[in-house]
């Protein structure tokens, strides 16, 4: 066995035994587990961390289905409405962004289990060949030649200010299979540029790595794929317009966002939509009053944890599903290991430790 898998292994068994011995003491899931899912496939990168692949998906569907009461988002509503507590052991599949293997992976796998799903779309992306910016970030970066040249990376709280010849200089000299972590630490940097000056410089970046802003193919879902999961079942909620950190924006721009995007579904759809993912889980008092301002009946946030009561509607918490937090030690899907992490063990542990 080698090191990694060995480490894998270690950290799987203590989780596991963690997780066994917590249900001693409570053997039921209190309240909601709301999961969050991006994309579905198996032909990008597997360093993508918004990518779960399809066999996992499937599995996690098929482990969902049998041990937790799934709920539509339509069911979320009413317990909202009534603010009634949430059905221990209830979990929520949600997605965010609208990507293409949605519908050409997701859903047939859904439509398989029979388990209801919600899709929060940025509309502004919807039917066009639009690249969201760090996706486009990520494969300039990936793209980016080995140089020969010695870099030192940057400190992680320097990235913000390097400038665009740093960041190629840098990154060129990581391996590709090793520039994950660091092109996580400067989109993460990189999230508090306003968009203008963002843009500027992946522009640079792809000018000088010889790449296009957009898609070959779409990326992300047309109005047709839309159509047809709504009238198979799925629902579909607001993710925005353009993807902007609603509390990064002006109070104008912010409501702009909210309200357009719900017109521009609601026109589509032929129905209400009563709920918005706040992207990147950015919010503030000004952005929860203009979602309920808008018509929302609910906002959900990226903020870890389950759900027992419905009374603050607007700050939904929810589990962002990453692809290896289901992978045991032999490469496939461990009921422990994912059973472990809906738990929320892992987190408070970590949480306690004080670890991010």
């Amino acid at each position: 066995m080698s090191v990694s898998k060995l480490t894998l292994f270690a950290k799987q068994s203590f989780w596991g035994l963690l997780h066994r011995v917590s249900s001693k003491v409570s053997s039921s899931y209190r309240g909601c587990i709301i999961l969050t899912y991006h994309r579905i496939t198996d032909e990008a990168s597997s360093d993508d961390p918004l990518i779960v692949s399809v066999d996992q998906f499937s599995k996690h569907m098929e482990f969902l289905k049998c041990r937790f009461r799934l709920l539509s988002a339509h069911e979320v509503g009413e317990i909202v409405c009534s603010r009634k507590e949430f059905p221990d052991r209830s979990c929520l599949i949600t997605f965010d962004d609208g990507w293409k293997d949605n519908y050409t992976q997701a859903f047939p796998i859904l439509q398989a289990f029979q388990a209801p799903a919600i899709i929060f779309l940025t509309t502004g992306y919807i039917g066009t060949s639009k690249r969201f910016w760090h996706d486009r970030l990520r494969s300039v970066l990936l793209a980016l030649p080995l140089s020969c040249v010695d870099g030192k990376v940057t400190h992680r709280s320097i990235w913000r200010a390097a400038s665009v010849n740093s960041v190629i200089r840098e990154v060129s000299a990581i391996p590709v299979p090793f520039r994950r972590s660091v092109i996580e630490e400067i989109t993460q940097a990189w999230k508090w540029f306003g968009d203008s000056e963002r843009e500027q410089k992946i522009q640079e970046i792809e000018l000088i790595a010889g790449m296009s802003s957009e898609a070959t193919t779409p990326a992300m879902l047309s109005w047709e794929d839309v159509a047809v999961m709504a009238a198979g079942g799925i629902e579909f909620g607001s993710h925005t317009v353009s993807h902007v950190l609603l509390d990064q924006v002006s109070g104008e721009e912010m409501r702009a966002e909210l309200r357009a995007s719900k017109e521009v579904l609601e026109y589509r759809l032929k129905q209400p939509v009563e709920f918005v993912a706040y992207p990147n889980g950015n919010y503030n008092n000004e952005v929860l009053a203009a979602s309920k301002e808008c018509g929302y009946l609910a906002g959900f946030t990226c903020e870890v944890g389950s759900n027992v009561t419905s009374d603050r509607p607007f700050v939904l918490k929810r589990k962002h599903v990453l692809n290896e937090l289901s992978i045991g030690w032999n490469g496939q899907f461990s009921e422990t290991f994912f059973a472990t992490e809906l738990s929320g063990i892992r987190h408070a542990v970590k949480a306690g430790l004080g670890r991010k």
